[in-house]
């Protein structure tokens, strides 16, 4: 019988909604700095991106994307942080889900 210590679930299987892959530019705003990250994924509860700033676990974070209609901005927490030579990926969950329209496109 499996020691359940050793079974915990993966990132994959703790996230509520499927995650879909993208590749588009965002904007991050941490405390009083803001910097372009690059956004890997994104699905109902969250995103995930890579940055060249390490955005420590638990920090809360606006998220810009740009849309067809315009500059949406999400509230998020990171809940993920991984090293990697590229960056740091991080892992946001979305704290509200209904995102605030920072600039319309017309």
């Amino acid at each position: 019988m499996p020691n359940e210590q050793n079974t915990l679930p993966t990132g994959r299987e703790l996230r509520r909604s499927q995650r879909l892959p993208t590749c588009e530019k965002g904007m991050v705003t941490v405390g009083k700095e803001r910097f372009e990250v690059d956004i890997l994924d994104l699905g109902l509860q969250g995103f995930s991106f890579i940055c060249q700033q390490p955005v420590p676990v638990g920090e809360l974070i606006e998220l810009e994307v740009s849309d067809a209609g315009g500059v949406l901005q999400y509230s998020c927490q990171t809940v993920f942080r991984k090293e990697t030579a590229e960056g740091y990926v991080l892992g946001m969950v979305v704290l509200d889900q209904k995102p605030i329209v920072v600039q319309i496109f017309s």
